[in-house]
């Protein structure tokens, strides 16, 4: 890892629009920079007549009129009395003369580097603001959201509790007309029995009085034949007694006429009768016919309440399955808020220091909460954002503390993602990059730690994501030795090989 961290690492040149002159302050476009430094009247120049003094280069002239070694060329031919006093003044000058050069010289460069920190510093403020100002916007994008999804929600809701209250209410009154149907239907029942029982005993009083006058036809029958024998055998004496038969006959015609005009009244009594049950009969089948309707059309609502009751259930059912997505979805939006704030809290503390080395060490607190939260949500959590290397590729560690898919219940499954940074036009595409992920031994001595490394690869072309490799921890390693201490496990993440182009 030293050896890799150590080697030269593909520095990337910014350009930035404007700069300032080393000399004169002025700050001018890159295009005209290197023009500006040619005829830069502050640019130091040596003179040409050695005099070992740099002078600027709009005081040349004026230099070259007081130059000592001019004055001394032009004094060459006058007599010199005595020079070890000037030659001592001029030996101080130079050394002075050369100490301020010195000041001079390390006052330019501390200048260059403080005009790079400050550009620096400037673009980097500039950066970081355009990012608050961006996350800000996401996070009142997502509050948006949220309050939508909870109106949204609570409508959905208030509608499904009107909907199951009218329900309940028509099956209220469902059964209770069933209940009254039922009653009227046995009343109706009742009042068939006794019809029917009324109606035997009229036939059994017709039947009775019908033998009943056979009896007295029968009766009478016999009376006569009785007579003729007694008529034959008086024969005899049939003049004696022929005043008292002739009178005996007429009472006895007499009574066979009421005899029959009674038995005539009978029967007329009877045929009203057998009319009269006939049509209460009829009436009785037509109200019979309407009720059969009548139990029919409920029978027909039944089935139609039962089918809305069957569809109000599968609406229930969905209205259930989308409370959960929704459910879901506020949990990941919940979780998403959370990282975004820790990405914040940790962007905030690293605005002065700027991790741009490819290496990131992330806290997991409250381990088992999330473990809990994954299995009921699946949620995943995302880590602070970092760069491999300065101006390089921004990366981001995916964690899946239940697992996904085969891995699912028995492992935390992580992945490394490249998502979209500020400088990846000026970086080679597609990408192909190679890290380890470590999970800390938190041991209270720390000579003893063994923590757990695994190595993957992460590939990313210009705007697609390819497949990138997922690495696997079981749950029984991380409950094992100190790689859980107060609930919280701590991943580090080393990015040490770096592959650009295909």
């Amino acid at each position: 890892m030293e050896s890799n961290d150590e080697a030269a690492p593909k520095l990337t040149q910014i350009k930035y629009e404007k700069t300032s002159c080393y000399f004169c302050n002025e700050w001018l476009d890159t295009q005209s920079f290197k023009e500006h430094i040619i005829h830069c009247g502050q640019v130091l120049e040596k003179c040409p007549h050695s005099c070992s003094s740099y002078v600027p280069r709009k005081r040349m002239n004026s230099h070259l009129k007081t130059c000592p070694k001019v004055r001394s060329g032009a004094t060459n031919g006058e007599t010199k009395p005595d020079l070890t006093e000037y030659e001592n003044r001029i030996l101080i000058l130079e050394q002075d003369i050369s100490a301020l050069r010195s000041v001079l010289n390390e006052e330019i460069k501390q200048r260059l580097h403080l005009i790079t920190d400050v550009g620096s510093l400037r673009k980097h403020n500039q950066i970081s603001e355009e990012w608050t100002q961006k996350v800000g916007d996401v996070l009142s994008a997502l509050k948006k959201c949220i309050n939508e999804e909870r109106a949204a929600r609570c409508s959905e809701l208030k509608k499904f509790g009107e909907d199951m209250q009218n329900i309940y209410h028509q099956l209220q009154q469902i059964h209770n007309w069933q209940m009254a149907t039922s009653g009227r239907i046995d009343q109706i029942h009742n009042k068939l029995i006794e019809e029917e029982n009324v109606r035997e005993q009229i036939i059994s009083t017709i039947e009775n009085k019908s033998k009943f006058s056979e009896n007295s036809v029968f009766t009478l029958t016999e009376e006569m034949e009785e007579l003729q024998q007694q008529l034959s055998k008086m024969s005899v004496k049939a003049s004696q007694s022929a005043e008292q038969i002739s009178m005996e006959i007429l009472r006895f015609e007499e009574l066979l006429k009421e005899r029959e005009e009674q038995e005539r009244t009978m029967q007329q009594d009877l045929q009203t009768a057998f009319e009269t049950i006939q049509l209460d009969l009829q009436s009785k089948f037509v109200s019979n016919s309407e009720l059969s309707t009548k139990q029919t059309t409920l029978d027909y609502e039944v089935k139609s309440m039962k089918n809305i009751v069957c569809n109000t259930e599968d609406r229930c059912d969905k209205l259930g399955k989308v409370v959960e997505e929704a459910d879901r979805t506020i949990h990941g939006t919940k979780q998403a808020l959370a990282d975004l704030e820790v990405h914040l809290l940790y962007q905030n503390k690293l605005l002065g220091i700027h991790n741009t080395r490819g290496h990131l060490i992330w806290r997991i607190d409250d381990y088992s909460g999330k473990l809990l939260d994954a299995k009921e949500h699946e949620t995943c959590l995302q880590s602070p954002m970092f760069c491999n290397k300065q101006y390089g590729y921004t990366l981001r560690l995916d964690v899946h503390l239940n697992g996904i898919g085969n891995w699912k219940g028995r492992n935390v499954i992580a992945c490394l993602n490249v998502v979209p940074g500020e400088y990846d036009t000026l970086l080679p595409w597609p990408c192909k990059l190679e890290a380890d992920i470590i999970l800390k031994d938190q041991p209270p001595d720390l000579s003893q730690a063994q923590d757990y490394l695994r190595n993957l690869i992460v590939k990313k072309k210009n705007e697609e994501y390819d497949i990138n490799q997922y690495i696997h921890i079981p749950h029984k390693i991380i409950s094992s030795r100190n790689y859980l201490r107060n609930n919280a496990i701590i991943l580090e993440v080393r990015v040490h090989k770096v592959r650009g182009g295909s």
